[in-house]
């Protein structure tokens, strides 16, 4: 578990980043990697309960429609938008999970999987509502955070520019952390992981398994729904292509990669991979295949993920401090 100091100084760090560089592109590459990080912790609390979940993509596009539809259609500010376009991918998902968390394993997963088609299908074949194709941006006026008055001189904060965003999803993604965080230190995380290590026992001392794992696949897809208002108010686009079925996989593979002991496995896993493939764009055209190998290699060596390097080393170095031999 991270220190207090250790969280400190991560959020100074994360906090000074358009101050170290206000280069547009890497702000952008920071500012999806924020937006993932988000995505992925939701992520980890489905794997918290044994599930594989490959539809988060799906919640996002929930999201993003539902704002681009709130602040287009109805008028509503970003502000307000926002919070319930997450509560709204939650509805959602709260209704397809109901009846599909009874199923299990690699069932689960397939169901997810195929939520991503379905839900792009629907936006397709209702071209009056959505837009179909061509995304909302052709039906609604999909317009950028209203500016936020400052209590003092009058001014305001006008999201005209990629750092005003930066700090934005930045916010948003402290407040993702400190909800995952609390979760993990409440009597709800010791019940999910309970879940995960034997749902049986823990169903045989009274826990309603069933409602534990609905409620963690809820957040995780409120998660994704925020992440999806926010790019699409970002991006100024609502489409159905936005987010795809390769995004709800690279999802997981943040996850699983950056390890899902600790709130901070998800956020090394991503930043590590969204930001290694872009700042290296030469080996864009290799991204699937590269994630495919620190996948298989991590799962190989590091099955706790990129996370469990830390106590590894430590107790390598401890043991070559007392002599004694290696363990294989």
């Amino acid at each position: 578990m991270l220190k207090l100091p250790a969280i400190a100084a991560l959020v100074a760090l994360t906090g000074l980043i358009p101050v170290i560089t206000q280069h547009p592109y890497y702000l952008h590459v920071f500012i999806t990697i924020g937006v993932f990080v988000i995505v992925s912790l939701g992520v980890r609390l489905v794997l918290m309960i044994g599930q594989w979940t490959f539809g988060q993509a799906a919640f996002m596009t929930i999201g993003s429609y539902a704002s681009a539809m709130l602040a287009g259609h109805l008028g509503w500010s970003f502000w307000a938008a926002l919070p319930v376009a997450g509560l709204i991918a939650a509805a959602a998902a709260a209704l397809f999970g109901y009846p599909a968390l009874r199923l299990t394993g690699a069932y689960f997963a397939m169901v997810t999987l195929v939520l991503n088609i379905v839900i792009r299908q629907i936006i397709l074949v209702t071209p009056d509502f959505t837009g179909g194709s061509m995304g909302m941006s052709v039906m609604v006026d999909i317009r950028p955070p209203d500016p936020i008055p400052l209590p003092f001189g009058g001014g305001t904060i006008a999201f005209t520019d990629k750092t005003s965003y930066y700090y934005l999803v930045w916010l948003l993604g402290l407040a993702a952390v400190g909800i995952a965080y609390w979760i993990d230190r409440s009597p709800m995380g010791a019940v999910l992981r309970a879940v995960r290590q034997s749902e049986i026992l823990a169903r045989s001392v009274g826990i309603d398994t069933a409602i534990y794992k609905l409620i963690a696949f809820v957040i995780a897809c409120f998660f994704a729904g925020i992440a999806g208002s926010f790019y699409a108010h970002y991006l100024i686009l609502a489409h159905p292509d936005a987010f795809s079925l390769w995004d709800s996989i690279y999802a997981v593979a943040y996850v699983v990669i950056g390890g899902t002991s600790t709130v901070l496995g998800p956020i090394l896993g991503t930043v590590l991979l969204i930001g290694g493939f872009e700042l290296l764009r030469e080996a864009s055209a290799y991204q699937t295949v590269g994630y495919a190998l620190i996948l298989l290699l991590v799962t190989r060596f590091l099955p706790g993920g990129l996370i469990s390097l830390g106590p590894m080393s430590s107790d390598f170095l401890a043991r070559r401090r007392q002599g004694t031999p290696d363990r294989e």
